[in-house]
């Protein structure tokens, strides 16, 4: 078995893109626009209920319209799985 056997790839849906439009409209709203593929992938770990794990400083300004995001960092996941 691959360490790689529990990854799967998430596709987009029309919903995913629909959310994702709203989100980009309420954070140019308050000035803090972001690129299109950060709020994407946020909207799609929320609707999916996931954990993000990234290190991108962007999903921080998506949980602030966005609460239920839930996003940790590269280390703190690496560390919880050792």
């Amino acid at each position: 078995a691959s360490k790689y056997d529990e990854i799967s790839v998430i596709y987009p849906s029309s919903i995913h893109y629909e959310q994702s439009f709203k989100n980009a409209v309420l954070l140019r709203e308050k000035g803090k626009p972001l690129p299109t593929i950060d709020i994407l992938i946020g909207t799609i770990t929320v609707e999916k209920n996931l954990i993000l794990v990234s290190n991108d400083i962007h999903f921080k300004s998506l949980q602030k319209i966005e609460p239920r995001l839930k996003v940790i960092n590269s280390e703190v996941y690496i560390k919880s799985i050792q």
